[in-house]
């Protein structure tokens, strides 16, 4: 049967005048699919339609995997498949592959943000990040985790000589607990950071919005509050002897959501931003958790914890506290890495805001202006509170309050 053809007119690419031509061009009279052609080819050779489907569906994998690896495949007189971009230059291929970018800009399935270990601000960008819902995600972790806690000595000592993997597991699912939090308080001052070239309609970035930090803060608290009930039992003592490594876990990690880096992620967003999760009201969801929720006979948890927030605040009232790495602002920061035209063009690398960010997190100026007043606030309400109990609770919780009181006479006394 001879191929029908029509003739038309076109104007191609390459030619500079941009003079029409007469090409010939096939008429298509019709499709045929996958499962016709193998029922066809089963039919021809006598060969059953299922190994017939086998066969080409195996051929087709293979050929799209050795066309992926930068190979061209012949299929006898049929033709030659090789992999191509459809561009005349590596500019024009450039602008290809950013047109694939954009068209996904804005799906969330296609996001990948670069994972960074030191100074994370998005909670996009983790090492296991599942969803988009850091909160509901970690508490399924959680619940998996206390069920591995309740069960492991039991699946591991039979046949364990020494205990040696049960107090190496103990430890790891300590490692885990701390690596959830680690996870939430990402989103705590967290902004969404978008690579960023010029032309592209997402923000550079977004502040976390104010709801979502609320709720990783309270998370984390809780679970803070609530590790003794679940990480240690009689059956892993039994095993291991005594422990403090929860107990040491714990504090550490209450002691870094006090740091400068925590303190001024949050006021980046409160310098920058409109109705976010400001310092002042952060602070207050802390204080509320560990000392006016806390009455009666304090844990040796709970002691820690004040004594924590004690020790860690007074430390923005000592001078000399804020030495500091830059001292630009972020709108300062970005213009001075733009190119000329202040914004991201083709010919320039992308947006990338984490080290930035970092280091205006140690800013001395955010440090100084703004921390010491709302600290001073906490430390006035944890002086007032600790007066007011130093005579309730038992000796030990009376003995805690009026050394808190002793800590900080020298501010209110």
């Amino acid at each position: 049967m001879a191929l029908e053809y029509v003739v038309t007119k076109r104007v191609f690419g390459f030619d500079k005048d941009k003079n029409e031509k007469y090409v010939a061009k096939s008429v298509r009279s019709g499709k045929v699919n996958f499962a016709k052609m193998c029922r066809k080819v089963s039919q021809l050779c006598g060969v059953h339609r299922k190994v017939v489907d086998l066969v080409v569906s195996g051929l087709v994998d293979k050929m799209a995997e050795d066309i992926d690896d930068g190979k061209s495949v012949q299929l006898g007189e049929f033709g030659i498949f090789s992999p191509t971009i459809r561009a005349k230059s590596a500019d024009d291929e450039k602008e290809i592959l950013r047109g694939w970018v954009r068209e996904q800009i804005g799906n969330k399935m296609c996001f990948y943000g670069k994972q960074v270990f030191q100074f994370n601000f998005d909670p996009r960008s983790m090492a296991e990040d599942l969803g988009d819902d850091v909160v509901k995600a970690n508490t399924y972790g959680l619940k998996n985790l206390k069920y591995v806690a309740a069960n492991f000595v039991d699946w591991m000592a039979v046949n364990d000589e020494g205990y040696a993997a049960v107090e190496s597991t103990y430890k790891e699912i300590i490692g885990q607990f701390v690596r959830f939090m680690d996870h939430a308080m990402v989103s705590v001052g967290g902004m969404y950071i978008n690579p960023k070239y010029y032309g592209d309609p997402e923000p550079l970035y977004q502040y976390v919005p104010k709801a979502k930090q609320i709720a990783a803060l309270k998370f984390v608290l809780k679970n803070l509050n609530e590790l003794q009930d679940w990480i240690i039992n009689d059956k892993i003592t039994a095993i291991i002897g005594p422990t403090a490594k929860h107990y040491v876990a714990q504090t550490q990690f209450f002691n870094e959501m006090l740091t400068r880096e925590t303190l001024g992620r949050l006021q980046i967003n409160e310098v920058d931003g409109k109705n976010v999760f400001t310092l002042d009201e952060y602070l207050g969801i802390i204080f509320d958790e560990m000392f006016t929720k806390k009455t009666g006979n304090l844990q040796l948890a709970d002691m820690a914890f004040q004594n924590s927030f004690v020790e860690n605040l007074t430390g923005y009232m000592d001078k000399g506290e804020f030495k500091s790495a830059g001292s630009n602002s972020l709108r300062e920061w970005l213009n001075e890495t733009t190119c000329s035209c202040h914004a991201y063009c083709e010919s320039h690398h992308s947006f990338d805001a984490v080290d930035a960010l970092g280091e205006i997190v140690l800013s001395p100026r955010i440090d100084k202006s703004n921390k010491r007043p709302i600290v001073m606030k906490y430390l006035r309400k944890t002086y007032n509170t600790a007066k007011s109990r130093m005579n309730t609770g038992n000796d030990k919780t009376r003995e805690h309050y009026r050394l808190l009181v002793l800590k900080l006479n020298y501010l209110f006394d």
